[in-house]
């Protein structure tokens, strides 16, 4: 056995994730303050202090940064516990103005139009409302003349990506919880019993 050593160290896994972290947090960061068409790999490279050759270990993108993120962000949508005693139509606005406008709001419009992009936080969305309709109809509270349960979520979604494209439009100049109530709030009253 030759008497050379690896003079390369590894990473530890600890290493690992921080750096990871670390280029997240700082491309996401710019991405939302310059806008995803002004931001290179480079660019967030060197402000992480990495070279490209580590982000693309880390990513393949700046696009799969975004994706890595928003895979992440799409637990703010597993975090509400709607209430037993509320109705379901409460339940569905709480829990677009407090939990998903949250995250919107926070993130920034063109974020925001990414994350809403991304097929599994559409399907943690999905998921979460159509219990919460189902919940709706078996009370009554809900009347859908033949509907289903499933085609009501699907409706209620689009009112809600209606709500944040006229956000975007608007340049997150306009209030969006307020956009949120007339969108999402119109498409459940259509529906009330």
């Amino acid at each position: 056995m030759s008497g050379i050593t690896n003079s390369r160290k590894r990473r530890t896994p600890d290493k690992n994730q921080n750096i990871r972290q670390n280029l997240l947090d700082i491309g996401y960061r710019m991405i939302c303050e310059e806008g995803i068409e002004n931001v290179g790999v480079r660019d967030i490279s060197e402000a992480a202090g990495v070279t490209t050759g580590t982000f693309y270990y880390y990513f393949s993108s700046k696009e799969d940064l975004l994706c890595c993120y928003a895979n992440e962000r799409h637990e703010f949508a597993n975090e509400f516990d709607p209430k037993n005693d509320a109705c379901a139509y409460d339940n569905i606005m709480e829990y677009f103005l407090k939990a998903v406008s949250k995250v919107i709001t926070t993130d920034g419009c063109e974020v925001a139009i990414h994350v809403l992009s991304q097929k599994k936080t559409n399907k943690t969305l999905f998921a979460n409302v159509l219990s919460m309709v189902r919940d709706g109809m078996d009370s009554g509270e809900f009347v859908t003349d033949k509907k289903s349960a499933e085609d009501l979520t699907t409706f209620i979604l689009e009112c809600y990506r209606g709500a944040v494209f006229a956000w975007f439009r608007k340049d997150g100049e306009v209030d969006f919880d307020a956009l949120l109530k007339d969108h999402v709030g119109i498409a459940l009253h259509y529906f009330l019993a």
